[in-house]
């Protein structure tokens, strides 16, 4: 039998490279649709995402629900300093609502009072700051200089060996913390607010980013940190806060008029006098995340070496958002994204639209790399307040998500929010209590209508007993009892003033505004000096 052995190779070559393209073919359909399914854009109906996810998110993070207990405190109410394991809020009110003789005395651990701002005080070093405060530890102190000089002393005694010393070792930045108050230019209002003009009712003192607004009902008056005039007629100026600073970390006022921006510079004008002065801003960059009175370092520019860029500024509908090097417009990380949020922590956090699912967030290294598994599915808000702060940067390594389960058409069914870690764990919350804030390292939670503060560590560091709470900023946060009589706590659970006072604005700026019916407004800054190590 003949067999045209051209012909037979012919047909064998023509079959191989049918095999070949078929092949090609469905690896790229199935990395189609592995692609797409990771970016949520469909459900398979015979498997279940979400409990997949659940069951491999059982982390090491797995403190006991310890919830407030009549026993928890057994201290004498008169010497409550601390609120972490107090369950009684009659407690509170007995220990902590008593009269200072005189509130202008040299405040001491538990006096409760602030000392006035001086010119001693200054030249102690000490100014207005929106650091996050911590209360003095001089035992931390004393044993982070000693790490220091250790380590300082055996870099010089290997280099005077004649070996190769190590890198000289960095200076560690310690700061003192003081509350200090101040006497303002401008008298202030009796009252806890005032109607506008246009009817509306605002405080009648309040802080704002790195300034403050006094408000008798005639008129604004725009005053500095140490509530020292700017001007009289701020109110007439058509000049907008905005809840945005610049790249110098100054706060930013825009002209309602023009839309031109501006800021408030003590020596701006030509002949070294106060002025606003006009600067370039851009308020996409501006916007860090959610709306509120970020301080100075928050969300900044250059972390990890990168900075946020975007792309089609003209063209909103098909604008994108990558990174670009520090203080270039050279993409490292391409503009694919629907938004970035300035590196935390060494990591870069992006979300991108999902059609059906809402925008899923990433969370990326300086090369672009998402650190979150394949098949973690983490949402941002879909529109973003106040009430979403915590979510888009690390805060003691642990960030804001909602987690939602769909069904097989790819309808939201249920949301859950969660604290995780960097790779997707989530972070234990006692069961039924809701999230309404992350910051400063602390989550405020709500059961009930009852809030309380737990710290990254799974701590209470105030027991879900208080009937208002608002975040932490800036390191202190405003607690309320049913009376509607309000106190500044610490990260510590420290107190720092009395259940006294029937508002506290929040720390803004270094700045904190505090109101008593009987007593008016109490103006106080947040003030630090730098610990000198050697």
């Amino acid at each position: 039998m003949y067999i045209n052995i051209k012909n037979f190779k012919f047909r064998l070559s023509i079959k191989i490279l049918f095999i070949h393209i078929f092949g090609i073919a469905l690896l790229l359909a199935f990395t189609y649709f592995a692609v797409s399914y990771s970016k949520g854009d469909f459900e398979l109906p015979f498997y279940d995402r979400n409990k997949s996810v659940s069951a491999q998110l059982e982390h090491e993070i797995t403190l006991p629900d310890r919830e407030p207990t009549a026993a928890a405190t057994e201290e004498a109410t008169e010497d409550i300093t601390n609120v972490g394991d107090v369950v009684n809020p009659d407690d509170l009110i007995e220990a902590t609502t008593g009269e200072e003789e005189n509130v202008y005395v040299e405040a001491t651990e538990t006096s409760f009072a602030f000392e006035n701002f001086s010119s001693d005080m200054a030249r102690q070093g000490f100014a207005v700051s929106d650091g996050i405060y911590e209360p003095y530890d001089e035992q931390q102190i004393n044993a982070e200089i000693t790490r220091y000089k250790n380590a300082l002393g055996d870099m010089l005694a290997k280099a005077a060996e004649g070996e190769d010393p190590p890198e000289l070792p960095a200076e560690p930045l310690l700061y003192e913390y003081k509350f200090a108050q101040i006497a303002p230019q401008v008298k202030l209002p009796l009252a806890p607010s005032v109607m506008s003009a246009t009817g509306a009712t605002k405080p009648a003192v309040e802080p704002f980013m790195d300034y403050i607004i006094v408000r008798d009902g005639k008129s604004e008056i725009l005053c500095d940190f140490a509530a020292k005039i700017i001007t009289r007629e701020f109110g007439d100026m058509d000049l907008e806060i905005l809840k945005m600073r610049d790249d110098r970390g100054r706060t930013v006022l825009k002209l309602k008029t023009d839309g031109t921006y501006w800021i408030y510079d003590p020596t701006g004008s030509e002949d070294g006098k106060p002025a606003f002065v006009p600067i370039q801003f851009d308020e996409l960059l501006g916007d860090r995340g959610a709306p509120f009175m970020y301080p100075s370092y928050y969300g900044q520019n250059g972390a990890s070496g990168l900075d946020r860029m975007y792309d089609n500024p003209y063209n909103p509908a098909n604008r994108k958002w990558g990174y670009a090097l520090e203080g270039t417009q050279d993409p490292e990380i391409p503009a694919i994204y629907l938004k970035t949020f300035n590196f935390s922590q060494g990591v870069g956090i992006a979300y991108q639209e999902s059609p059906i699912r809402g925008n899923k967030l990433s969370f990326l290294d300086v090369r672009g790399n998402n650190y979150l598994p394949l098949d973690y599915s983490y949402f941002a808000p879909d529109e973003v307040t106040e009430a979403h702060l915590g979510f888009f940067y690390f805060d003691h390594w642990l960030t804001r998500v909602y987690e939602r389960e769909f069904d097989w058409r790819g309808n939201a069914i249920v949301e859950r929010e969660l604290i995780v870690n960097l790779y997707g764990a989530p972070f234990y919350i006692p069961d039924d209590y809701n999230i309404k804030s992350y910051s400063n390292g602390m989550i405020l939670l709500e059961k009930d209508g009852y809030y309380g503060f737990m710290n990254y560590l799974g701590e209470w560091v105030a027991q879900p007993i208080y009937r208002h709470a608002q975040p932490f900023f800036e390191g202190v946060a405003v607690i309320g009892l049913a009376s509607g009589k309000k106190a500044l706590i610490d990260t510590k659970g420290n107190l720092i003033t009395r259940f006294k006072y029937d508002a506290i604005t929040n720390c803004t700026g270094g700045i904190i505004a505090l109101f008593e019916k009987d007593q008016g407004w109490t103006i106080i800054n947040k003030v630090r000096r730098r610990i000198k190590v050697n």
